[in-house]
């Protein structure tokens, strides 16, 4: 599992269009916390996920607001599950 967080929607979707043009990627999940940013999750093989996140980040940092980017090799089973609730990344 893959992620590029960014600051913008536009940026985003820059970075997310890299992500799955330069690996074999499915796109999991966009997530918009607030104050502007935008997290792009991916799915793949370790070495997909890794040449992906490298290349959203690299669009995203053309544009001037990446704030983030990370790969996780193989995540915990409750962390898809936790990805894909309704609540707020701040909430307990």
């Amino acid at each position: 599992m893959g992620f590029v967080e960014t600051l913008g929607l536009t940026t985003a979707l820059e970075a997310a269009d890299a992500m799955v043009k330069s690996a074999r990627v499915r796109l999991y999940r966009r997530r918009q916390p607030g104050a502007g940013l935008t997290l792009i999750l991916c799915v793949g093989e370790l070495a997909d996920c890794q040449v992906a996140v490298a290349a959203g980040a690299a669009a995203a940092a053309g544009l001037g607001e990446l704030q983030a980017a990370h790969v996780i090799a193989r995540p915990g089973s409750g962390l898809a599950d936790w990805l894909t609730q309704a609540t707020p990344f701040n909430a307990s």
